[in-house]
């Protein structure tokens, strides 16, 4: 049997750019959140809805590498097509809902960057909360979030938000799962992913060593390691 094709989304005032150093071509599928595979925005703002347009637009059966809020809309794929996922990987990425605290900071960032610019506002209120390791090109950041622009991030801001409590799901997850957790990673610490991998039948945990939250740019070769774990087994289907 050969191996499921693998998606994998981005994070928040991500775009493909975050994966620019983990994979060799070809790639897996990338998809930017808040779009669909095409490259077109999609027409929902809410987790569920937009899952259900992200489900219609990929492949029958695939593997799924999700980033941060990647990582929670996979989660919503996962709960509306298990059937579909072959295995999971989930990236600095929690399974809890949002809290009001949580949506009251994401809406003030977006008037920040509205006010600022969305340069000055990743500069001055994300890049410390991110705790990037040394040698990691802020810059990159930085233009990810300018090609992005507001109204995506405004968005993406909206799925977060909308997004279900996945926790009481995960304990039926069938199809193995590994979670990268970045060792200094304050936005979703280790112990988040060590709680998660407690409630999957099949889950290992890793901890990225000195790395903050943006993994797939500090530690690239983590993320080919859990390309290998999705790619180098066949599809087991159930």
């Amino acid at each position: 049997m050969t191996a499921a094709p693998v998606v994998a989304i981005g994070g928040t005032l991500c775009d493909d750019r975050l994966w620019r150093d983990c994979f060799e071509q070809p790639s897996p599928l990338l998809v930017v959140a808040g779009k669909l595979p095409s490259g077109a925005v999609a027409r929902s703002d809410r987790m569920d809805s937009y899952a259900g347009e992200l489900l219609a637009a990929l492949p029958p059966r695939f593997s799924l590498i999700g980033f941060s809020l990647g990582g929670l809309i996979a989660l919503e794929l996962a709960a509306q097509a298990p059937e579909r996922i072959a295995a999971l990987a989930l990236i600095c990425a929690g399974a809890g809902p949002e809290t009001p605290e949580g949506a009251v900071s994401r809406r003030q960032g977006e008037a920040r960057a509205a006010a600022l610019g969305m340069t000055r506002h990743v500069r001055q209120d994300l890049l410390l909360r991110y705790h990037l390791g040394s040698g990691v090109d802020e810059a990159a950041v930085e233009q990810m979030a300018e090609r992005v622009g507001l109204p995506l991030y405004r968005r993406q801001n909206d799925l977060a938000i909308s997004r279900a409590d996945s926790r009481p799901r995960l304990s039926g997850m069938r199809f193995p799962v590994r979670l990268v957790a970045g060792g200094d990673d304050a936005l979703c610490p280790p112990a988040r992913h060590e709680e998660m991998a407690r409630l999957i039948p099949e889950a290992t945990v890793t901890v990225a060593e000195g790395c903050g939250h943006m993994v797939p740019l500090e530690q690239p070769e983590s993320v080919r390691t859990l390309l290998d774990f999705l790619t180098m087994r066949p599809d087991r289907r159930h």
